[in-house]
C-alpha cells in the first residue's frame, strides 16, 4: 500500500465493486468530433511539472491516490524505497521526515525548501512535499477542519493489489489510479501532473512516448480507443464523482471502453489512440505523466 497504520496491510483491504463496459470495434471514423492533442488542450492546467534525479528502472508500480484526513488523523509511511510525491489539497499538516525532502511552497519550483532528515516540515493547502527514496514517516492533520492529499509514488512491482481502505486513525486511502508499467524515462525523469477538459464533441489523441501515462476520469464520460500498444482500464465502483475504479483490464487494438467518474486508464508507452468525451457535459480527466527529465 502507500501508506501504512502500525498494522498489516491485509487486514486494511476492503473489497472493490464495478462493471466494465467494452465497445468492440468502435474505432471507427468520428467525422463529427474535432481531434486536439494530449498535451495541449484549451483549458488545460498543470499543477505539478517536476524533475525525479532517480527513476527506478522497470518494470515499476505507479500510482496516484487521494488521501483524506480527520481532523487529528495520520499515517507512517511503509518501507517501500523510491520516488514519491505529496500534494497538500486541502487543511494543514505537519511531517516528520526520517531522511529529509524538499517542499515547494505553494507548489512553486522556485519557492523550493529542502529539509534534513529528522525534519519536522508544516505545509498548507497547495504544498508540495518531494521525497527522493521512502524510509519511514508520519504525515499529520494539524487542521481545526478535515484535509486531503494527493500521494503519487514510483516503485518496484508489488505483489498486492492495491485497494481503498480505512486506517484505525480514519484516514481514508482511495487509489484513484495504480497499476504497473513495462517502461520509465531515463533519470532524470519528469513527472507532470494536470487536469484535462476535454469539451463537448472533443477527441484527444495520445501517442507512444518515454514513459506510460495514468489517467483518472473526474466528472464526465470518457470512451477510451486503443490504437496500438497496451492500454489498461477500469470502471468505476459507482457512477459518481469521487468513486475509485476496480481491477485493470487491456483494452484489444481497435476496441473502446466507456470510463465514467471514477473511471482509471493506464496508457503504457508503447500506447497509441484517443480518447473522447462521451457525456452531455466537459470531460474533466486528472493525468500523470512520466517523460525524460532532458
Amino acid at each position: 500500500m502507500f501508506l501504512t497504520a502500525r498494522f498489516s496491510n491485509s487486514m486494511l483491504i476492503l473489497a472493490l465493486l464495478g462493471a466494465i463496459l467494452t465497445i468492440p470495434g468502435s474505432g471507427r471514423a468520428q467525422d463529427d468530433v474535432s481531434v486536439g492533442s494530449a498535451d495541449s488542450l484549451t483549458g488545460d492546467s498543470v499543477l505539478l511539472d517536476i524533475t525525479l534525479e532517480f527513476v527506478p528502472e522497470p518494470p515499476a508500480f505507479v500510482g496516484i491516490a487521494r488521501l483524506k484526513f480527520p481532523v487529528g488523523g495520520s499515517i507512517v509511511g511503509g518501507p517501500i524505497a523510491g520516488p514519491r510525491v505529496f500534494q497538500v489539497e486541502q487543511g494543514e499538516f505537519a511531517a516528520r521526515l526520517d531522511s529529509g525532502g524538499t517542499v515547494w511552497r505553494n507548489g512553486e519550483r522556485d519557492l523550493a525548501e529542502a529539509y534534513d532528515g529528522g525534519a519536522d516540515v508544516v505545509m498548507a493547502t497547495g504544498d508540495v512535499l518531494i521525497l527522493t527514496v521512502n524510509p519511514p514517516f508520519t504525515v499529520s492533520n494539524i487542521g481545526e477542519k478535515p484535509g486531503s492529499l494527493i500521494d503519487i509514488v514510483i516503485w518496484p512491482p508489488i505483489a498486492e493489489r492495491v485497494r481503498p481502505f480505512v486506517t484505525e486513525a480514519g484516514v481514508i486511502f482511495e487509489p484513484l489510479a495504480v497499476g504497473d508499467v513495462g517502461d520509465m524515462p531515463d533519470s532524470p525523469g519528469r513527472l507532470t501532473v494536470q487536469h484535462k477538459i476535454v469539451p463537448l464533441n472533443e477527441r484527444v489523441e495520445f501517442a507512444p512516448s518515454e514513459g506510460p501515462r495514468l489517467l483518472y476520469v473526474e466528472t464526465g464520460t470518457m470512451g477510451l480507443l486503443a490504437a496500438t500498444g497496451t492500454v489498461q482500464y477500469a470502471s468505476a465502483a459507482t457512477n459518481t464523482p469521487g468513486s475509485t475504479g476496480g481491477r485493470l483490464k487491456s483494452l484489444r487494438e481497435g476496441d473502446e471502453a466507456l470510463l465514467t467518474a471514477g473511471g482509471a486508464a493506464i496508457l503504457q508507452a508503447d500506447s497509441g489512440g484517443t480518447f473522447r468525451n462521451y457525456g452531455r457535459t466537459e470531460l474533466t480527466v486528472l493525468e500523470v505523466r512520466f517523460t525524460n527529465g532532458g
